[in-house]
């Protein structure tokens, strides 16, 4: 595969990687602190808010300011800070006992720190690969993320299991960091997008939410992404839930679920490259609600197992091949100058537009049931997915309208959005 010939990209692709490892078995590590605590799954929510309003905060003028950044370095200073932060958790648990508000603090922090480092490495992949190998390498990228995931979850729970003290696997998290920073530095030269220091950093923000808006194929795209993410980030409460109340099983043994659901997108994401290219685009943008839909109707009616788990790998490979694909089309569309304001909006909308989601879903499950809340968030992404195939008929057909890489708003920069 030519991609891998290109050591640029493995050095990035393997910084990526080793850095989400370190991110699982934190999420793991945090999650396992506050079962211990009984924090419940409202408590659970809370956790996945500490990681989404940061991206609600944050996202837009991070983007802004990778933008006139040396991307390399952004990255490195963001994992350094990251480990910096996982320490002086660590030194405070041997102080004083480690309260559930000093969890979501930790992760509030480390998320800041994301809104960085996502949109800077995902910039610099325009820098390291040619524009026909970039399905291609959005798609390794995407497997490395789930890959990472279902690792450091796998690797977490068996260390937990084990009778691994909690602080040990915070002290790999910093590793993982650190060899991220070692592999980051083999990416050379340094890479700025933007070099222009005159330009203010509010008004690239207003300028590249108005390039958004007025680009009808990227906004429309990103109104039925987040109406999607508005419940479908709830799907790991959901389902860490269905583990504990339905299951009778411990945090711990989340991989079980995560196995199948992380192997569908390692397999969707690997199959999304050629499908890029062959199939049209709509269908990778259309299916998977559809099927997510229908994958938690099936847990609601409490099918058995092993038949939740295959639904789960299917909906799994829809949603590989839906990630796959919307990153590459968004390269494809958007101009170099507005790609990292363009990319963390897509990040403000994987964090926050979860927040309203995580918030409603966890409540629905304390105030009902796991099984309602699974009938809702079915029900919810089967309409959703017919509401998109009215929003996204312009999808592929780029050339029927306005040029993408020269959208009115360069004419529009002190326009308000």
């Amino acid at each position: 595969m030519k991609i891998w010939k290109n050591k640029k990209f493995l050095h990035l692709f393997f910084a990526r990687f080793i850095a989400l490892i370190g991110d699982g078995i934190l999420f793991i590590t945090l999650l396992k602190m506050l079962e211990l605590q009984g924090a419940g799954s409202m408590g659970i929510s809370i956790l996945y808010l500490a990681a989404g309003i940061p991206a609600f905060l944050f996202a837009i003028p991070a983007g802004a300011f990778v933008e006139r950044s040396n991307l390399q370095r952004t990255m490195i200073t963001t994992d350094a800070i990251r480990a910096l932060l996982v320490f002086l958790f660590i030194m405070v648990g041997y102080f004083t006992t480690v309260a559930p508000l000093f969890i979501y603090i930790l992760l509030f922090l480390i998320t800041i720190n994301d809104m960085f480092f996502l949109p800077a490495s995902q910039s610099l992949l325009r820098w390291v690969v040619p524009e026909k190998l970039r399905p291609q390498a959005n798609g390794q990228l995407q497997i490395a993320m789930m890959t990472g995931k279902l690792l450091s979850f796998t690797l977490g729970a068996y260390l937990i299991k084990a009778g691994f003290e909690l602080t040990s696997l915070l002290f790999m998290v910093i590793a993982a960091f650190a060899l991220s920073i070692v592999l980051i530095l083999f990416i050379r030269p340094a890479v700025m997008n933007n070099t222009d220091k005159t330009t203010k950093t509010l008004q690239m923000v207003t300028e590249g939410l108005t390039f958004i808006k007025n680009t009808t194929i990227i906004k429309n795209l990103f109104i039925v992404f987040g109406l999607a993410w508005i419940v479908g980030s709830s799907i790991d409460v959901f389902l860490i839930s269905y583990l504990n109340d339905v299951l009778g099983k411990g945090t711990e043994d989340l991989y079980l679920i995560t196995t199948f659901s992380l192997g569908g997108i390692i397999i969707g994401s690997f199959l999304a490259p050629k499908l890029y290219e062959t199939m049209n685009k709509k269908i990778g943008f259309y299916v998977p609600s559809f099927l997510f839909g229908f994958v938690i109707l099936g847990y609601a009616l409490k099918l058995p197992l092993m038949i939740l788990l295959l639904l789960l790998m299917t909906g799994g490979i829809a949603q590989g091949v839906f990630l796959t694909f919307l990153n590459s089309y968004l390269q494809e569309v958007t101009s170099q100058s507005y790609y990292a304001r363009v990319a963390s909006f897509y990040t403000l909308l994987m964090k926050g537009a979860s927040l309203p989601g995580l918030f409603l879903i966890g409540l629905l499950i304390d105030t009902t049931s796991v099984i309602t809340a699974g009938y809702f968030i079915g029900f919810y992404m089967i309409a959703l997915g017919v509401f998109s195939i009215l929003m996204l008929q312009q999808v592929g057909n780029e050339g029927e309208v306005e040029d993408l890489t020269e959208v009115r708003a360069v004419e529009q920069k002190g326009e308000s959005y």
